[in-house]
């Protein structure tokens, strides 16, 4: 897989944390950093590897997972393009104690943590992005703990289903990044109201594995929603029938 620079340094102002620096400064960050490119399956680090930098994937989707000696592996994060790959950034020392694998073509920018550490002497809006950024990573995993020990397979599924970004939503977010440097990040949040249909970003193993159940208990939670009438499904792509209504099942 192939990524032309301009196309690079147009998914690395798409990630909210490099969003704000001008074109220059975002041209001399992509030059003093490794780009990665990775096909389906392929390693992008392992638990005990030395962490050299912030990851942000620039195309793509990683799988971020625990293994266990006997093989058993549990997902702990699907990171697409436009976001950084946790327990990356420049305020943790050490190795990684996580895998990564990628689910697809896909291409990372590795930002050496004493590069990224001099921008962040530059530039102290891009130094509270970063920390957002890992605020919003920590809270997420904790509400992550929160629902698997708290909600029900079928809770967990809705909550998954209802949080996924309309197919119309993917759409118009490709278009706009597609002119553009200059334009930054768009967001486009989500209601819960009106039918919409949504697209399972990985295979249903993957998702099962993320939300702590089988593929085979996922599977028959999804065609329990389908006979109730609150989902429509076509392999990976759902509609949404009645989101107010999956939205009472949380």
């Amino acid at each position: 897989m192939l990524m032309q620079s301009a196309r690079a340094l147009a998914r690395l102002a798409e990630n909210p944390v490099f969003a704000t620096l001008t074109k220059p400064h975002l041209l001399h960050l992509f030059q003093h950093s490794q780009l990665h490119t990775f096909q389906r399956g392929d390693t992008v680090f392992d638990a005990g590897q030395a962490c050299n930098g912030l990851h942000a994937v620039l195309d793509g989707c990683v799988k971020v997972y625990a293994r266990a000696s006997d093989g058993h592996e549990k997902v702990i994060d699907v990171v697409s393009r436009g976001s950084t790959l946790p327990g990356t950034h420049p305020v943790r020392t050490g190795p990684h104690a996580h895998h990564a694998r990628a689910l697809g073509d896909t291409a990372v920018l590795v930002v050496p943590h004493e590069v990224l550490r001099n921008e962040l002497h530059l530039h102290s809006e891009m130094a509270t992005r970063l920390l957002d950024d890992a605020v919003r990573q920590v809270h997420r995993m904790m509400r992550e703990i929160e629902t698997t020990s708290l909600c029900s397979a079928a809770q967990r599924v809705c909550d998954y289903l209802l949080h996924l970004p309309a197919l119309a939503e993917q759409t118009e977010q490709a278009d706009a990044l597609s002119d553009a440097l200059s334009d930054g990040p768009s967001d486009t949040p989500g209601g819960v109201s009106g039918e919409r249909v949504v697209v399972l970003p990985v295979s249903k193993g993957v998702v099962a594995s993320l939300l702590s159940i089988t593929p085979e208990h996922f599977s028959r939670v999804l065609r329990e929603l389908q006979t109730e009438g609150l989902i429509d499904m076509q392999q990976r792509t759902i509609r949404l029938l009645a989101p107010d209504r999956l939205a009472q099942r949380r």
